[in-house]
């Protein structure tokens, strides 16, 4: 028997039980139309979003937002810097942009440009903003801070030391006067040369700490540079900036995490389903063998070996998976067309070019082939069994 006259008679074989087939074949179909629509909506929601986003033409624009109003800031009172309190940080969010709880604007060119055209506008430049979660040297009270950053031509006032040098690659600060005791300097001179430590939250809640080498200690002033507020250089704001920056990009990740989550944890529930239909496929072609077992004695009887005897229930089984996953494939696609035309034209019409369930050719044959292949293995044990059978034992059955 020739690999074409198997695959024939495979499928001939598959409806000598109709009703055990259709059976089976409905409960490969919950799996397969789980699968296939849950896979769609992830597929539509990451597209839409993707496509959102290259719209916007900024994929590469990077923002930080400042600290929302009523997170921790240093005062102005002239009491000293406010101790660090970690419980009232969580409940009011995070450093970080992602965790503020509003809305994230991103800057582009043209926005500058609009500014620039404003009246009374001379120039516009983009300025970094930056906050931290608290200071501490070495390993002494955590102080809350906030940090401005020092602008070439601006004159830092200062009672110790030097400004920080924008020039240079190490990170360096210059600390208000009144966090030089709180800190656990004797005095301003102490703290001069000392290492600072600035902790921060980024946008995945994990938290970077790094040091800055403390080069003077500022006085109070309005209006300038300094004061109550820590003023890094060049190349510590830098750093503070990219510690705790969001770009699109990693918006977009915490969105399709989201999603991939939820579609990760429906396919789950379809793989139980599957595995069950694997039982099923199981069940119905042992009750093949054993009503067939004088026509597998006859079969090998006149020539037929032991190989393509498996060859034959195990096509029988893949046979069936493809019917199952057929239907649950098409089935998704007709239910995810009428799904998703209906919610654009009504939950989702402010949603334009949101197509929520998308089905591709790869992920519709990902899903038949992988379902095949399921129904193949659950085969095997029948197909086994058939293809050990004594031919004359076999004949000899009742």
């Amino acid at each position: 028997m020739k690999a074409r006259d198997i695959l024939r008679t495979a499928v001939s074989n598959t409806f000598r039980s109709r009703a055990r087939t259709v059976l089976t074949i409905l409960a490969i179909f919950v799996g397969a139309f789980t699968i296939s629509l849950t896979s769609a909506l992830g597929a539509g929601i990451n597209r839409y979003i993707d496509d959102t986003v290259s719209a916007l033409g900024v994929s590469n624009v990077m923002t930080v937002t400042k600290r929302a109003a009523g997170s921790s800031t240093t005062t102005d009172s002239g009491d000293g810097p406010r101790a660090y309190n970690p419980d009232a940080v969580s409940s009011e969010g995070s450093g970080s942009p992602a965790m503020m709880g509003g809305d994230i604007v991103v800057m582009t060119n043209d926005d500058l440009a609009t500014l620039e055209d404003i009246d009374g506008i001379t120039d516009v430049k983009p300025a970094k903003s930056i906050s931290v979660d608290f200071v501490q040297f070495d390993d002494g009270d955590r102080f809350e801070a906030s940090v401005t950053s020092f602008i070439p031509g601006q004159t830092l006032q200062l009672v110790q030391g030097k400004a920080p040098d924008n020039d240079t690659t190490d990170l360096q600060i210059a600390i208000p006067a009144d966090y030089v005791l709180p800190l656990g300097f004797s005095d301003d001179a102490d703290a001069v040369g000392s290492s600072l430590s600035l902790a921060l939250t980024d946008a995945d809640d994990a938290s970077h700490t790094l040091k800055a080498k403390i080069t003077g200690v500022s006085e109070s002033t309005i209006g300038g540079p300094g004061g109550s507020a820590l003023t890094p250089n060049t190349a510590l704001t830098d750093a503070l900036f990219d510690a705790q920056s969001i770009t699109i990009e990693d918006q977009l990740g915490m969105f399709t995490s989201v999603i991939d989550t939820i579609v990760l944890v429906l396919n789950g529930f379809a793989a139980i389903a599957l595995v069950a239909a694997g039982f099923g496929i199981i069940n119905t072609l042992l009750m093949s063998v054993q009503e067939r077992t004088r026509e597998i004695g006859l079969m090998k009887a006149v020539g037929m070996g032991s190989g393509r005897v498996f060859a034959l229930f195990s096509s029988e089984a893949a046979f069936i998976g493809f019917l199952g996953s057929l239907v649950g494939v098409v089935g998704a696609m007709i239910v995810g067309a009428v799904v998703s035309g209906t919610l654009a034209e009504t939950l989702l019409a402010d949603l334009p070019g949101l197509t929520l369930f998308t089905f591709t050719p790869g992920s519709i044959l990902l899903v038949i082939v992988g379902i095949m292949a399921l129904a193949f293995l659950a085969g095997t044990l029948p197909a086994a069994r058939a293809a050990g059978k004594n031919p004359v034992d076999a004949l000899r059955y009742e």
